[in-house]
C-alpha cells in the first residue's frame, strides 16, 4: 500500500470518528417524550399523548379488552418509541402495562462508546504511520 495514502486514510478514519464522539450521549432531562406524527392509530397516539408528553409519568395502565389493546400495541410496535409493554393478567379485563424507557438514549451511549474504543485502536495501529 502507498504510504501516502496510507496516511491520508488513517487521518480521514481518526478526523471522522473524533467527530463522531466529540458530544457524547447524555440522558434525557426527564420522561417527556414527543408524540410519534404518525398517519395511522391516531385514536391511540390520543389515549396515550398526555402519558408520553409527561415529564415524571413512566407507566400508564391501559385496561380494556384484548381486541383494544392488541390495537395499542399495534400503534407502538408501529413506529420508533421509547416505550415497552406487559399485558397484565390479574383482573379483567387485562391490563397492558405501558413503560417509557430509555432505550434511545442507551443505543446512542454504546455506539459512542464503540466510536471510543475504535478510535484508541486506530491511534495504536496508526502511530507507526503518523
Amino acid at each position: 500500500m502507498n504510504n501516502k495514502f496510507a496516511i491520508k486514510l488513517a487521518d480521514y478514519c481518526l478526523n471522522d470518528l473524533k467527530l463522531r464522539i466529540a458530544n457524547k450521549p447524555t440522558p434525557p432531562e426527564n420522561w417527556s417524550r414527543q408524540v410519534p406524527k404518525s398517519s395511522t392509530y391516531k385514536k391511540q397516539w390520543s389515549i396515550l399523548k398526555v402519558f408520553i408528553e409527561s415529564p415524571v409519568q413512566q407507566v400508564f395502565d391501559y385496561a380494556r379488552r384484548q381486541a383494544e389493546r392488541q390495537i395499542m400495541e399495534n400503534a407502538i410496535d408501529s413506529v420508533v418509541i421509547d416505550l415497552k409493554y406487559v399485558t397484565l393478567k390479574k383482573a379483567s379485563p387485562h391490563t397492558l402495562r405501558i413503560t417509557k424507557t430509555q432505550n434511545e438514549f442507551e443505543d446512542k451511549l454504546k455506539e459512542w462508546h464503540q466510536y471510543l474504543e475504535l478510535l484508541q485502536q486506530l491511534k495504536i495501529k496508526f502511530s507507526q504511520i503518523l
